[in-house]
């Protein structure tokens, strides 16, 4: 190989790499369509991994220390059940009725309590019966419970309007707000100090738009990370509550890179097509 060369194939070699790190992205484990999936907050992409059994309309998702993933199902209107799910197959049991109907949130704190936000207060929840018992007033409606580093967060309605962030002390019988005007997230999911919001909404009937976010504890700011969109149905992913959030791969046949990535990808590889080109004429 000659020394002219081998800029060029370096160059080649690392774009390669940097096209493949940029399809690294935080993915998920989400309900959707009665199945568990794992979803990539940026784009929407996902892998099916198992069906539930029954068509439930899970809210919140959350993980015990043990690594049992639990679900808050709207099983009625006035009626949510909690359900354990297998995370390898997404196949789920029905532990008992939680809830009053108003139930939007799942946690489990440091202790390994479970909590269960039902409008403007806050339960601790038996995972083995679901028996449920009031310990905090949060002031006003949540719309997502989680918990990060062991401490509990829920993003409930603000006094006057929008959405704020607060730190719940169900032992101390304390609400501190720590990010004001952040998004009114339906599902969240929080650890290493960073919580992933994901909320959804429909402009125009049959149509939804889903946007996630990223929300730094230390700083209280919010950062949009990504979206999608489509018709309500489908293989649109509308998340059912969110766990395990990381940056990991999805499998081999889910693919959906975003154009900037799939630019990168094949500029990169006419690099090198071009330099081996180059390369045997200059041999020949």
């Amino acid at each position: 190989m000659t020394q002219a060369l081998r800029p060029i194939l370096l160059l080649a070699v690392l774009l390669i790499i940097i096209s493949g790190q940029a399809f690294a992205a935080p993915i998920g484990l989400t309900v959707n369509g009665g199945n568990l999936v794992a979803v990539d907050l940026e784009n929407g992409a996902s892998d099916r991994i198992g069906p539930l059994g029954f068509e439930p309309s899970i809210v919140a998702l959350d993980n015990a220390p043990d690594g049992t993933l639990f679900g808050l199902e709207d099983f009625t209107p006035t009626v949510q059940r909690l359900v354990q799910i297998q995370r390898s197959t997404g196949e789920a049991t029905v532990i008992g009725d939680v809830g009053s109907g108003d139930a939007s949130g799942l946690a489990f704190d440091g202790s390994g309590r479970l909590f269960v936000a039902d409008g403007p207060t806050l339960f601790q929840v038996d995972p083995t019966t679901a028996a449920a018992s009031p310990v905090l007033d949060m002031g006003t409606a949540a719309r997502a419970l989680t918990a990060s580093d062991g401490d509990l967060y829920a993003v409930r309605f603000g006094p006057v309007s929008g959405c704020e962030l607060v730190l719940l002390e169900p032992d101390l019988g304390t609400v501190t707000q720590i990010a004001p005007n952040i998004p009114c997230a339906r599902s969240a999911d929080g650890r290493d100090g960073t919580l992933w919001l994901v909320d959804y909404f429909s402009p125009i009937m049959g149509v939804l738009i889903v946007v996630s976010y990223r929300l730094d504890l230390l700083t209280g700011v919010v950062e949009e990370i990504g979206g999608w969109s489509g018709l309500y149905g489908g293989e649109l992913v509308v998340p059912g509550g969110l766990a395990e959030v990381g940056s990991r791969s999805l499998q081999p046949t889910v693919d959906v890179p975003a154009l900037g990535d799939a630019g990168l990808v094949l500029f990169a590889l006419t690099l090198a097509i071009a330099a081996l080109v180059f390369a045997r004429r200059r041999l020949a």
